[in-house]
């Protein structure tokens, strides 16, 4: 039978992954409007370069943003939250990283990798605009 304990941190657990996934979502659409823009900007008129290259920079510091948000999620709360569930579930560990790389689990793609190529793509925009 499970603990208060065991419970509390699987709800917790539950709670951070909504959290993240919440939050993923969020910047997507954030970044899918400022695409949205650059692309209206660069159907338009030439004399939008200004606003396009503003598009570009606040594109990539959002990236950033996206990512140091991530990291700081991990750093101060994820690692320590793992680390207690795995404690108190050891299955769970068996169970959810079995085979799986840092790459491949859904919060480092969201707050990571996804956010790189994002920010990467802002560069190439930048750098063709």
């Amino acid at each position: 039978m499970a603990t208060p304990d065991d419970t509390f941190y699987w709800e917790w657990y539950k709670h951070e992954e909504n959290l993240t996934t919440n939050r993923g979502s969020f910047f997507l659409v954030g970044q899918s409007m400022l695409f949205a823009g650059y692309a209206q900007l660069r159907a338009g008129t030439a004399s939008a370069s200004c606003a396009i290259y503003v598009f570009c920079v606040l594109g990539f510091f959002v990236s950033l943003l996206w990512v140091l948000v991530g990291v700081m999620h991990n750093q101060g709360i994820r690692k320590r939250l793992v680390d207690e569930l795995n404690r108190h579930e050891p299955r769970r560990a068996d169970l959810t990283q079995r085979g799986r790389t840092f790459f491949l689990r859904s919060f480092s793609v969201m707050a990571f990798i996804l956010p790189v190529i994002i920010a990467a793509a802002w560069v190439s925009l930048l750098v063709s605009a």
